[in-house]
């Protein structure tokens, strides 16, 4: 009899317990649901064990999960904003509530669409070495070798250029805060992720009036 695996958009209890899967026969066929708190548990998790993937990704060296377990981690999920919308697109999250914490747990931990999960990440395209070896690394600031200047972007479709990198700079973090406060507006029924967006324009902004660097929004 042929096996076909199904991954759903909700959870199902039985026995006052959340199921991870479950096989229903079918027709020639056994069919094997996967609830959607066991796929998003499932790569916490990894995140949190696979030796594999802590040396693919660094940021994952030191995660750990608080969450007592799969039945904990489902009735937290299932009280959480984004739980139910747009599954499909929206992600677990650890570190934007707390800027580098490295546990998975139900203080710290929020659901947010991947826009958004992209526009905290720390990192960026791969930068060109600046001319000069010696000069310090300007977050978020890159060389053009085919215009000889600066680059910066801020979103996909969002560059610009510059001979000052620290005006590059200043550039990106006047970008940075213009879509923080555009998401804002978008998820304005999302507390906690408002709450993060407030948090970083602030610091951001006391950087740039004072002449700062933001390495990380």
């Amino acid at each position: 009899m042929k096996q076909r695996y199904v991954r759903l958009r909700y959870d199902r209890e039985l026995n006052n317990r959340w199921l991870k899967h479950w096989s229903e026969p079918g027709v020639g066929e056994t069919i094997t649901y996967r609830s959607l708190s066991a796929g998003r548990h499932g790569q916490m998790m990894e995140r949190c064990t696979s030796t594999a993937r802590k040396l693919a990704n660094p940021g994952y060296a030191e995660s750990r999960s608080s969450f007592e377990s799969f039945q904990h981690f489902v009735c937290w999920s299932r009280g959480q904003y984004g739980y139910d919308l747009d599954n499909a697109s929206w992600c677990l999250d650890k570190d934007i509530l707390v800027i580098g914490n490295a546990d998975y747990g139900p203080a710290t931990c929020l659901f947010v669409p991947q826009e958004l999960n992209k526009f905290f990440c720390t990192g960026g395209a791969q930068k060109l070495p600046y001319p000069d070896p010696a000069m310090s690394d300007i977050p978020f600031v890159g060389w053009s070798v085919s215009k000889q200047c600066f680059k910066v972007q801020c979103g996909k479709n969002n560059s610009s250029y510059f001979a000052d990198p620290y005006e590059a700079h200043a550039w990106w973090q006047v970008q940075k805060i213009a879509m923080a406060l555009q998401f804002r507006i978008k998820y304005s029924a999302h507390v906690r992720l408002v709450g993060a967006l407030d948090e970083r324009m602030e610091r951001c902004l006391g950087d740039l009036r004072h002449g700062r660097l933001t390495p990380r929004f």
